[in-house]
């Protein structure tokens, strides 16, 4: 299971921008529109989950795109090897909050989601990337399908 409240990759590279331009936790109030520096750093260390808004105008007062702010591949071929579970689970807790879901379905999807495991899901896309022709992808599909039968059966033992 991922812990979801660990510090984000957002945070570790604002505090590195922060260091070098001087800034501090009090000036970054009006950013996520909190009245305490504690507020702010329950943000950074990740107790609590900033809006959208306040991480595009976090990366504008560092001066940086949200991409890099957010750790992301510059490139259009991610590397999913360099996704971990921590990297997904902040991506997928940034699209929920993009979409219109409620906040039951929110529940819903992580509770799934920890279920089926970051890990696994990880492995599975990997498994999939390679894939290149529709023989491949059904081969990958079953190799996908053989290694969720081994953790099913190893998470109910």
């Amino acid at each position: 299971m991922s812990k979801i409240n660990s510090k984000p990759t957002w945070a570790i590279n604002a505090e590195t921008l922060m260091k070098k331009k001087g800034i501090q936790k009090l000036d970054l109030l009006d950013i996520f529109g909190v009245s305490t520096p504690a507020a702010v750093g329950h943000y950074f260390q990740g107790r609590r989950e900033p809006s959208i808004q306040g991480l595009i105008n976090l990366a504008q007062k560092l001066d940086v795109e949200l991409s890099s702010l957010l750790g992301l591949q510059e490139n259009t071929h991610l590397n999913i090897k360099e996704v971990n579970a921590q990297r997904l689970t902040e991506a997928l807790q940034l699209l929920v909050r993009c979409v219109d879901i409620t906040p039951e379905e929110v529940m819903i999807f992580f509770k799934v989601y920890e279920k089926i495991n970051p890990e696994n899901i990880i492995k599975s896309i990997n498994i999939l990337s390679e894939s290149d022709d529709k023989n491949s992808i059904f081969n990958s599909i079953i190799k996908v399908q053989d290694f969720m039968s081994i953790e099913l059966k190893k998470a109910n033992k």
